[in-house]
Protein backbone atom coordinates (compact mmCIF):
# COMPACT_ATOMS: atom_id res chain seq x y z
CA UNK A 1 0.00 0.00 0.00
CA UNK A 2 1.16 3.18 -0.85
CA UNK A 3 1.83 5.81 1.96
CA UNK A 4 -0.02 9.71 1.22
CA UNK A 5 3.65 11.00 0.77
CA UNK A 6 4.67 8.84 -2.18
CA UNK A 7 3.81 9.47 -5.76
CA UNK A 8 1.53 6.68 -7.26
CA UNK A 9 2.88 4.47 -10.35
CA UNK A 10 3.30 6.82 -13.79
CA UNK A 11 0.21 3.95 -15.04
CA UNK A 12 -1.76 4.60 -12.23
CA UNK A 13 -2.14 8.77 -12.13
CA UNK A 14 -2.19 8.39 -16.04
CA UNK A 15 -5.09 6.01 -15.97
CA UNK A 16 -7.34 8.08 -12.87
CA UNK A 17 -6.56 10.77 -15.23
CA UNK A 18 -7.88 9.19 -18.31
CA UNK A 19 -10.81 7.87 -16.69
CA UNK A 20 -11.86 11.08 -14.84
CA UNK A 21 -11.20 12.90 -18.13
CA UNK A 22 -13.49 10.31 -20.23
CA UNK A 23 -15.96 10.32 -17.64
CA UNK A 24 -16.29 14.25 -17.97
CA UNK A 25 -16.29 14.06 -21.42
CA UNK A 26 -18.93 11.78 -21.53
CA UNK A 27 -20.73 13.86 -19.20
CA UNK A 28 -20.54 16.98 -20.95
CA UNK A 29 -21.90 15.01 -23.82
CA UNK A 30 -24.63 13.63 -21.86
CA UNK A 31 -25.42 17.30 -20.93
CA UNK A 32 -25.72 19.23 -24.36
CA UNK A 33 -28.00 16.29 -25.29
CA UNK A 34 -30.43 16.90 -22.60
CA UNK A 35 -30.36 20.59 -23.21
CA UNK A 36 -32.99 20.09 -26.37
CA UNK A 37 -34.00 23.15 -28.17
CA UNK A 38 -36.06 24.61 -25.79
CA UNK A 39 -34.51 27.39 -23.87
CA UNK A 40 -34.24 25.74 -20.50
CA UNK A 41 -31.88 27.81 -17.66
CA UNK A 42 -31.37 24.50 -15.98
CA UNK A 43 -30.33 22.49 -18.32
CA UNK A 44 -27.98 25.54 -19.82
CA UNK A 45 -26.30 25.57 -16.15
CA UNK A 46 -25.68 22.03 -16.47
CA UNK A 47 -23.79 22.37 -19.92
CA UNK A 48 -21.94 25.10 -18.28
CA UNK A 49 -20.92 22.99 -15.27
CA UNK A 50 -19.92 20.09 -17.00
CA UNK A 51 -17.99 21.89 -19.54
CA UNK A 52 -15.79 23.15 -15.89
CA UNK A 53 -15.84 19.92 -15.24
CA UNK A 54 -14.06 18.51 -18.05
CA UNK A 55 -11.58 21.79 -18.42
CA UNK A 56 -10.07 21.18 -15.12
CA UNK A 57 -9.75 17.40 -16.29
CA UNK A 58 -8.23 18.81 -19.72
CA UNK A 59 -5.80 21.71 -17.98
CA UNK A 60 -4.43 18.71 -15.19
CA UNK A 61 -3.45 16.58 -18.59
CA UNK A 62 -2.10 19.61 -20.34
CA UNK A 63 0.17 20.82 -17.28
CA UNK A 64 1.48 17.10 -16.87
CA UNK A 65 2.48 16.68 -20.32
CA UNK A 66 0.07 13.76 -20.60
CA UNK A 67 -1.56 15.42 -23.34
CA UNK A 68 -1.92 18.63 -25.75
CA UNK A 69 -4.82 19.85 -24.39
CA UNK A 70 -4.61 24.07 -24.72
CA UNK A 71 -7.02 23.73 -27.98
CA UNK A 72 -9.55 21.96 -26.29
CA UNK A 73 -9.15 24.08 -23.10
CA UNK A 74 -9.70 26.96 -24.28
CA UNK A 75 -12.92 26.03 -26.51
CA UNK A 76 -14.58 25.20 -22.83
CA UNK A 77 -13.52 28.54 -21.40
CA UNK A 78 -15.02 30.32 -23.85
CA UNK A 79 -18.10 28.10 -23.81
CA UNK A 80 -18.03 28.44 -19.44
CA UNK A 81 -17.52 32.08 -20.30
CA UNK A 82 -20.61 32.17 -22.95
CA UNK A 83 -23.05 30.36 -20.58
CA UNK A 84 -21.90 32.50 -17.58
CA UNK A 85 -22.86 36.06 -19.56
CA UNK A 86 -26.44 33.89 -20.08
CA UNK A 87 -26.88 33.03 -16.98
CA UNK A 88 -26.08 36.63 -15.47
CA UNK A 89 -28.19 38.39 -17.54
CA UNK A 90 -30.98 35.56 -16.67
CA UNK A 91 -30.42 36.60 -13.01
CA UNK A 92 -31.05 40.38 -13.82
CA UNK A 93 -33.92 39.63 -15.35
CA UNK A 94 -35.33 37.40 -12.48
CA UNK A 95 -34.80 40.61 -10.15
CA UNK A 96 -36.21 43.14 -13.30
CA UNK A 97 -39.50 40.86 -13.22
CA UNK A 98 -39.41 41.02 -9.39
CA UNK A 99 -39.54 44.82 -9.13
CA UNK A 100 -42.83 46.35 -8.36
CA UNK A 101 -44.46 48.01 -11.60
CA UNK A 102 -45.23 51.44 -10.52
CA UNK A 103 -46.55 54.16 -13.11
CA UNK A 104 -43.75 56.16 -13.61
CA UNK A 105 -41.30 52.87 -14.14
CA UNK A 106 -43.50 50.25 -16.01
CA UNK A 107 -42.37 51.15 -19.53
CA UNK A 108 -38.62 51.44 -18.52
CA UNK A 109 -38.99 48.36 -16.49
CA UNK A 110 -40.80 46.58 -19.55
CA UNK A 111 -37.87 47.86 -22.02
CA UNK A 112 -35.24 46.50 -20.16
CA UNK A 113 -37.26 43.07 -19.67
CA UNK A 114 -37.22 43.12 -23.63
CA UNK A 115 -33.74 43.81 -23.57
CA UNK A 116 -32.77 40.95 -21.68
CA UNK A 117 -34.99 38.74 -22.78
CA UNK A 118 -33.45 39.18 -26.61
CA UNK A 119 -29.57 39.25 -25.11
CA UNK A 120 -30.78 35.99 -23.79
CA UNK A 121 -32.20 34.33 -26.89
CA UNK A 122 -29.51 35.54 -29.09
CA UNK A 123 -27.02 34.09 -26.69
CA UNK A 124 -28.92 30.93 -26.32
CA UNK A 125 -29.47 30.97 -30.22
CA UNK A 126 -25.71 31.12 -30.73
CA UNK A 127 -25.34 28.05 -27.99
CA UNK A 128 -27.65 26.03 -30.03
CA UNK A 129 -25.24 26.78 -33.15
CA UNK A 130 -22.07 25.73 -31.39
CA UNK A 131 -24.08 22.09 -29.81
CA UNK A 132 -23.19 20.35 -32.28
CA UNK A 133 -19.46 21.18 -32.74
CA UNK A 134 -19.34 21.01 -28.80
CA UNK A 135 -20.61 17.52 -28.80
CA UNK A 136 -17.58 16.58 -31.45
CA UNK A 137 -15.16 18.09 -28.77
CA UNK A 138 -16.32 16.41 -26.21
CA UNK A 139 -16.00 13.28 -28.43
CA UNK A 140 -12.40 13.82 -29.54
CA UNK A 141 -11.35 13.96 -26.24
CA UNK A 142 -12.72 10.55 -25.43
CA UNK A 143 -11.53 9.21 -28.80
CA UNK A 144 -8.24 11.04 -28.63
CA UNK A 145 -6.73 12.68 -25.69
CA UNK A 146 -7.83 9.83 -23.28
CA UNK A 147 -5.50 7.21 -25.35
CA UNK A 148 -3.00 9.93 -25.10
CA UNK A 149 -3.35 10.74 -21.58
CA UNK A 150 -3.78 7.10 -20.30
CA UNK A 151 -0.12 5.63 -22.45
CA UNK A 152 2.56 5.87 -20.11
CA UNK A 153 5.01 6.23 -23.15
CA UNK A 154 3.75 9.99 -23.55
CA UNK A 155 4.59 12.83 -21.63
Amino acid sequence: MLSQAEPPPPTQWRARLAERTRGRSVGLHAALEDTGVLYDPERLHAVRIAAKKLRYALEVAGETRAAATAAAVTRLKTLQDELGHLHDLQVVSGFVTQVPPTAGRRAALERLATVLDTQCRGLHAGFLDERDELAALAERVRERVVPRIAHVGRG
